[in-house]
């Protein structure tokens, strides 16, 4: 290779690298500022991560006595770790410098290799708390890695513009998406922001490997600088896409399932192997599992606005089985609108209303969405339409039983927001109901 070759290609990483830095420091901005917002804390600005950061890095270094001599090691090998991934992730142009001496077990094993090290920063001090938090880490992200695994090998044994196999795989990714990692107690200053920063790399990291597992090709090439403007723009914009998506789905997909998750990745994987699946026969299957499962951990007490979006989003999946787009999506926003009412009314005496929406209660959206697809159920099957309503039935007085979650708390000045979603709620029932024939 010419030394021109190898500059190019050098540079092109180089460019990619500060991409991902910066799309990852722009992510961490946005989502605190959200947060503060949906909390009622107004008072929290854009780049207030960054003031945060430079006030961490100001302040002196703690060790704790029974700390090893590796203390100070733990948080510099996780940010290398999450350094090495976005050094090798695929960015926006192909031919990059670490181009063909990478794949999906490297890029796992550099994930898990960075929260192993948080892991071993929590138990270094021997100290109850830091400790348990470290299992609960270690636990979540063997779902995700081996969640991630599976997307991985189901869409490579797929044969391409295969969407049941890639809808599976993605849902199996995120129902298992890792929530923030915690950083451990026994660090402060210097060390504590640099665990902060390892985790706003992390972050940016995974909707990379995200990027690349649902839309990996690249428009510009590493030794042809001129087409890199145009390779840029791209991938940043499938970046913030890739964002968005997340940010809405969250809102719809239940936290904190990652055994289903892992099902479903590797559901993706056996329709892959086994040849293909007809879409409306996997979605009515899926969408089965999704409301037997949402109903199941109602009465196991789950978080009833979790377990009513798997159920919510089992029917929705049942509905686009059936061929009913517009219930589906009717119960799909009913479902997002109902999360963001829920979250904001806290323990408030409006979250009841909330919860009430989502449990597909009329008048609201997705008691419409509810509707149209228990009648495209009966055209089918009688007994399908019995056990759907039956079991949605069940879920939704079950939810409007359950307790609010410990912790929860009113938030102040919420109310007309929560009356505003819960009306437009109502609204988005009146279109699927008046396309009934």
């Amino acid at each position: 290779m010419s030394p021109a070759l190898l500059a190019s290609r050098t540079i092109a990483t180089g460019m990619n690298m500060a991409l991902l830095a910066g799309f990852a420091v722009l992510l961490e901005c946005a989502r605190a500022r959200l947060a503060g917002q949906l909390a009622g804390a107004p008072g929290v600005t854009f780049a207030q991560p960054l003031r945060d950061l430079r006030r961490l890095a100001r302040k002196r270094r703690i060790r704790p006595a029974f700390a090893s001599p590796l203390h100070g090691i733990w948080p510099l090998a996780a940010l290398a770790a999450t350094v090495m991934l976005i050094v090798v992730i695929p960015g926006f142009a192909a031919g990059q410098l670490t181009a063909g001496r990478a794949g999906p077990a490297l890029f796992i094993g550099l994930l898990a290799l960075g929260r192993a090290m948080r892991v071993m920063a929590g138990i270094d001090a021997g100290a109850a708390m830091p400790g348990l938090a470290a299992a609960r880490l270690a636990a979540s992200g063997l779902g995700a890695d081996l969640a991630w695994l599976l997307a991985f090998a189901a869409l490579a044994a797929a044969p391409r513009g295969a969407t049941p196999e890639a809808v599976l795989a993605v849902l199996g990714v995120l129902l298992t998406w890792p929530g923030s990692a915690p950083v451990p107690g026994d660090y402060a200053g210097p060390d504590r922001a640099v665990f902060v920063v390892e985790a706003m790399l992390r972050r940016a990291a995974a909707l990379a490997l995200l990027v690349a597992l649902v839309a990996p090709p690249g428009l510009a090439h590493a030794t042809a600088p001129l087409g890199w403007p145009e390779g840029i723009a791209v991938y940043a914009a499938k970046l913030l896409i890739a964002a968005a998506v997340l940010g809405a789905l969250r809102l719809v997909l239940p936290r904190g399932a990652p055994r289903t998750g892992i099902v479903l990745a590797l559901a993706a994987l056996g329709v892959a192997l086994l040849g293909g699946v007809a879409p409306d026969r996997l979605g009515l299957a899926a969408g089965l599992l999704g409301v037997i499962g949402g109903a199941a951990l109602l009465w196991r007490r789950w978080p009833a606005e979790e377990a009513l979006a798997l159920l919510q989003g089992g029917a929705a999946m049942v509905g686009f089985g059936l061929g009913d787009v517009k219930g589906a999506i009717a119960i799909l926003v009913g479902v997002a609108l109902g999360r963001v009412a829920v979250a904001l009314s806290g323990a408030g005496g409006l979250r009841i209303w909330a919860i009430a929406a989502l449990a597909g209660l009329p008048p609201f959206g997705v008691f419409a969405g509810d509707f149209r697809i228990v009648g495209a159920a009966a055209s089918l099957s009688p007994l399908l339409a019995a056990s759907l309503v039956a079991l949605i039935g069940a879920g939704g007085a079950r939810a409007l039983t359950a307790p609010a979650p410990p912790g929860a708390e009113s938030v102040p000045m919420r109310g007309a927001a929560v009356l505003g979603l819960l009306l437009l709620m109502v609204v988005l029932g009146a279109a699927p109901v008046a396309g009934l024939r």
